[in-house]
């Protein structure tokens, strides 16, 4: 799928402009949750969600409906943040890891889900970047962006940010975390899963985003990069 370069090129080089640092809130200010934790340690970062989301029912209930349920693979945690910026929903994704024990798996986090709720243009990606404390995790010292773009005015357009230094150990958790931890093999595509940011933006305005270790395909040539303007976790 080819990059429609006066777009893309352009596009990317007003993020390049924009490393700004954004203000981020006490609302915020916490760690940051991270793919493979448990769901007992994600909790501990996040708290009870505000609603439990079954995406093959295409149904949610809230929490003060359904109580405080366990972290389940059956479906997905959800929350609210809202900073001076934006406010997001963050939705947690769980699989059960079952390399230790069958009976009892433990339900691990494989990917998170930011939608915002004010559109925000491409331009000010870094101020989004620096407003969500996963950004800094997955990126390390400096993210690479590549970037696709499909459509010029339906659907929606891509950016892709890795961290621009992956050490062995980093890729082993990647692999194993893409595996399903163990469920199924990786050696498809060995040595190629990215921890990897995927910003979903419509005419030119930031909808959604996803963090979650991916294969690093079809994303055209990196553009620029981005460096985290705090310390990572």
């Amino acid at each position: 799928m080819r990059l429609c370069v006066n777009t893309a090129v352009a596009l990317v080089a007003c993020v390049q402009c924009a490393v700004v640092s954004a203000q981020v809130p006490k609302t915020n200010r916490r760690a940051p949750i991270k793919l493979g934790m448990s769901g007992a340690e994600v909790r501990t970062i996040l708290g009870t969600p505000l609603i439990y989301r079954d995406m093959k029912a295409h149904r949610s209930v809230s929490s003060d409906q359904a109580g405080v349920l366990p972290p389940s693979n059956d479906y997905d945690d959800v929350y609210e943040f809202t900073t001076p910026l934006n406010t997001y929903e963050l939705q947690t994704h769980y699989a059960l890891d079952g390399s230790e024990s069958r009976l009892h798996a433990v339900p691990r986090l494989i990917a998170i889900y930011y939608e915002l709720d004010k559109r925000i243009s491409i331009k000010d990606l870094a101020k989004i970047l620096d407003d969500l404390p996963e950004a800094a995790t997955f990126c390390g010292a400096e993210c690479t962006i590549a970037g696709r773009t499909e459509h010029s005015s339906v659907g929606d357009d891509f950016l892709y940010l890795h961290p621009k230094t992956v050490t062995p150990a980093e890729r082993a958790e990647g692999e194993w975390i893409a595996s399903i931890f163990g469920r199924f093999s990786s050696q498809d595509a060995p040595g190629r899963w990215y921890p990897t940011i995927s910003v979903y933006y419509n005419q030119g305005s930031i909808t959604h985003m996803t963090f979650a270790e991916d294969l690093s395909l079809s994303e055209g040539p990196v553009q620029t990069t981005w460096k985290p303007q705090g310390p990572t976790n």
